[in-house]
């Protein structure tokens, strides 16, 4: 069951259905949204109105807030985040919600969300407003609060990952353990976990066993946590400005560049790919980065397409 066409303002995550179709998150709008073979845009989730309701009833009946982090799971159910809360709208168009309490507050100090104990039924876990979910192997979902690694059980309840550090050399300014400023997370087919964070730079790797290696930084200065998405082959991949780079257990590696889009620079926020391997990214909305307007592009064969621009009355609100 799908909504009404809606011009969308400000693009934000992205993920790619099952059958190819772009899935776009419109945090300000409090929708999500599905890009039609015309390009327009449909509201599947979300009646516009900021808030927390709906569950239970059809997604388009529900009220959100700044929904996020979108990701499929294998069955074609849409997962994601919305203000400390992991929902779901399964493929009849229904919505649930899977985990969090809905708390966005922190309170003062080093680590500013509580850690979640082991066992913590799901739907009472207070997540705090900074969360990543993705799948594993095996259909797990795993989440990453800002302070810690959880996945959950098949039957609801949370389980912290012991991210222990092993060595790996001298690494000037990273932080003493992974339970700080964590940002995305993906997870390859070995099941591996990589997760972004700590100034927004670095990606380390969490083995199945729980060894955290450092594998490297994404870029060296400048803007917030970046994505990171399980692409083609079952590897992870991370935005890089214009660069999207291949995660290995050791290094980046570049594996696509959207520099020169319109002849303007492209810093990638949100990335997703598609079955054949179509890269869609959107990149920081305009005036706030290095472009007038944000620009949601496709990349497929070494070239790039532009299939959606900000609409300038959105852009100029973001001015400086």
């Amino acid at each position: 069951p799908t909504g009404p066409l809606v011009t969308l303002e400000v693009a934000g995550s992205l993920a790619v259905g099952p059958g190819g179709a772009l899935y776009v998150a419109a945090p300000g709008q409090h929708r999500i949204l599905v890009r039609l073979p015309d390009g327009t845009f449909r509201a599947v989730a979300g009646t516009g109105t900021a808030g927390y309701s709906g569950n239970a009833g059809k997604a388009i009946d529900a009220e959100l807030s700044d929904p996020s982090d979108l990701t499929f799971a294998a069955n074609g159910d849409l997962y994601f985040t919305d203000s400390g809360r992991v929902r779901v709208i399964g493929t009849s168009g229904v919505i649930e919600t899977v985990a969090g309490d809905g708390s966005t507050s922190s309170p003062a100090g080093p680590n500013p969300v509580p850690a979640v104990p082991n066992g913590t039924p799901a739907l009472r876990a207070s997540l705090g407003p900074s969360l990543s979910i993705a799948f594993g192997p095996g259909g797990v979902l795993y989440l990453a609060t800002s302070t810690q690694l959880l996945r959950m059980t098949h039957g609801g309840r949370l389980y912290a990952i012991r991210a222990h550090r092993v060595s790996f050399g001298n690494v000037p300014g990273l932080p003493a353990s992974l339970d700080q400023s964590l940002g995305t997370i993906a997870l390859d087919n070995a099941g591996d976990l990589y997760v972004s964070g700590f100034n927004g730079w670095a990606i380390w790797r969490v083995a199945p066993g729980g060894a955290a290696t450092y594998v490297g930084y994404d870029r060296g200065s400048g803007g917030t946590a970046p994505d990171l998405a399980r692409g083609p082959g079952g590897a992870v991949y991370a935005g890089n400005g214009a660069t999207i780079v291949r995660v290995t257990p050791t290094r980046l590696v570049p594996a696509a560049e959207l520099s020169g889009v319109d002849g303007q620079y492209f810093w990638t926020m949100d990335f997703a790919f598609g079955p054949h391997g179509t890269l869609y990214a959107d990149e920081i909305p305009g005036n706030l980065g290095f472009e007038a307007r944000q620009e949601l592009v496709s990349a497929a064969r070494g070239r790039v397409i532009v299939l959606w621009t900000e609409p300038a009355a959105a852009a100029a609100g973001h001015s400086r």
